[in-house]
């Protein structure tokens, strides 16, 4: 569910990351900021192989 424009065509309001707003949402910064801890999920089994080439370049420093 894409919840940007819901936002934007009538909804309250809602919790994001801003670089997921859309063009005419106003956004109001949080404060204190929220920090969160991210995680690279994927199914099990094997991957296609460029499936493997992302997951080795999100995962390299």
């Amino acid at each position: 569910m894409a919840v940007g424009p819901l936002v934007t065509e009538g909804g309250l309001a809602a919790v994001m990351p801003a670089a997921l707003a859309p063009a005419d949402a106003v956004i109001a910064p949080l404060d204190p900021p929220v920090h969160r801890t991210l995680a690279l999920l994927r199914r099990p089994g094997a991957l296609p192989p460029a499936a493997e080439a992302f997951l080795r370049s999100a995962q390299s420093p």
